[in-house]
């Protein structure tokens, strides 16, 4: 025998010794199960009177998971919705109505109580002066911006503590042909009057710095705050799902279809040579399924075989969403940079760029790309101008010129749908150039960052 027998011998009986473990596991925990037994007070009418028990359980939950699935047609994209439930519970629960929902229970019914901010005064130093192109009411200092912006954020964490404090993750929701899915408290032990104490003492250190430096103007609240409060709170979505399923107490997550639609869908190919060299199939879908999307995992297939996986937004009825299809292997891109000039007019240097981009196609079916790339986007307040002064094809729109003074909405990227027939590669490539200048100061040098505005 040898040594390399004696390996796949040892693999097979450590999978197998495994494999008994697991299931000495569950046998073990199928055992200790606990027994519950509900006591309840009712007054009837009738003898045999029906009514709903409902009741909470632990350790069980749900997250949202997709398959996206397209043939080579590619005229429509068929989404499947499924739910990845863990139920370790305890209980089976056979052939049972289900109901999934992203609800969460407060668990404290009472608003917290506001104590009132004293004022007194105090020596200090003038407060500084507002910047010199700052709109009316905005004289907070930028490190006190910051400082308000981390106020804010310990206010809403700790908001959030307080609401479903004493929540025992993984809770269920149960009751008459209900199951779960709903994270639920646990409502006992909570320290309501410290939470409140430190929700005041946030409150007071905040309009401190209100009081003293003003507030962004036109700000009602953080911008991180309105978009949770968007998403993520108001969106509650509950699923009844069709027929009955069967859910076994076990360790490992079981799924459950909650739906599969087709919906129409725009295939397209894009490439962005600036980030990658591959080239890839996207679908732009509008979910016109009259109910919600939650966030989730996505699994992609194309004529039946798997291509990727993705992350699937938030998307509501209605809103238009991305769905990758994986890499078209037969086509390449890249970006070159061609050519680079300086001058100098007036006081302003004046740095010229020019870029080709390739797409090559080594399959024996032309196809249209979407080729993507961007110019510069000047900083906000930067006294910079940015300009395209050609491209050697058709942009599907002509961006404005780019400035340090223009609108946060201006928008940088170049698209171009460029058809690249079989076989086009190397020297019979498609090649696609364009040209743009920044002008600024001649005294200054350009430093690079993400785009913020």
């Amino acid at each position: 025998v040898t040594s390399l027998e004696r390996g796949f011998e040892k693999a097979d009986l450590e999978a197998e010794l495994d494999h008994l473990r697991r299931e000495r596991s569950e046998l073990a925990g199928a055992s200790s199960r606990t027994a519950r037994e509900a006591v309840v007070f009712a007054e009837v009418t009738e003898p045999g009177s029906v009514f709903p028990l409902r009741y909470l359980v632990n350790n069980a939950g749900w997250e949202p998971s997709y398959n996206m699935r397209a043939g080579d047609s590619r005229d429509e994209m068929v989404l499947e919705y499924l739910a990845s439930v863990r139920q370790t519970t305890g209980e089976d629960w056979p052939d049972v109505r289900m109901t999934l929902s992203t609800a969460t229970p407060s668990l404290v019914a009472q608003a917290p109580e506001l104590s009132g901010v004293e004022v007194a005064l105090m020596d200090s130093a003038p407060p500084p002066p507002p910047p010199p192109a700052a709109a009316p009411g905005m004289v907070m200092e930028p490190q006190m911006d910051m400082v308000e912006e981390d106020l804010d954020g310990q206010l809403r964490a700790l908001e959030e503590r307080r609401r479903v404090s004493g929540v025992q993750e993984g809770a269920a929701f149960f009751g008459a042909g209900l199951g779960g899915g709903v994270v639920a408290p646990d409502a006992y032990g909570v320290d309501l009057a410290g939470l409140d104490l430190q929700l005041n003492t946030l409150n007071v250190q905040r309009q401190g710095l209100e009081f003293r430096y003003g507030r962004r103007a036109g700000e009602a609240a953080p911008e991180d705050l309105r978009r949770r409060t968007d998403r993520d709170e108001v969106l509650t979505v509950t699923y009844e799902l069709e027929g009955r399923a069967s859910l076994p107490s076990r360790a490992d997550r079981q799924l459950v279809r909650i739906s599969e639609d087709p919906l129409e869908a725009e295939f397209s190919r894009v490439a962005i040579p600036a980030l990658t060299s591959h080239v890839y199939e996207e679908a732009d879908v509008s979910n016109g399924l009259g109910r919600l999307l939650l966030a989730g995992p996505a699994n992609s297939y194309l004529n039946g075989e798997f291509v990727g996986r993705s992350d699937l937004p938030t998307v509501t009825t209605g809103e238009r969403f991305k769905a990758g299809f994986g890499i078209d292997a037969a086509l390449r891109a890249s970006r070159t940079l061609m050519d680079r000039s300086e001058s100098v007019q007036g006081g302003n240097r004046v740095v010229e760029m020019r870029y080709q981009l390739t797409l090559s196609n080594f399959g024996g079916e032309a196809k249209t790309v979407r080729l993507m790339d961007s110019l510069p986007m000047p900083k906000r307040g930067d006294d910079i101008r940015v300009s395209l002064l050609e491209t050697s094809h058709a942009l599907v729109s002509e961006p404005d010129e780019l400035r340090g003074d223009g609108p946060a909405d201006q928008d940088a990227r170049l698209r171009w749908d460029v058809d690249v027939p079989a076989g086009a590669h190397g020297e019979d490539a498609v090649k696609v150039e364009f040209r743009y200048t920044m002008a600024y100061d001649r005294q200054k040098e350009i430093a690079t960052s993400a785009a913020g505005r």
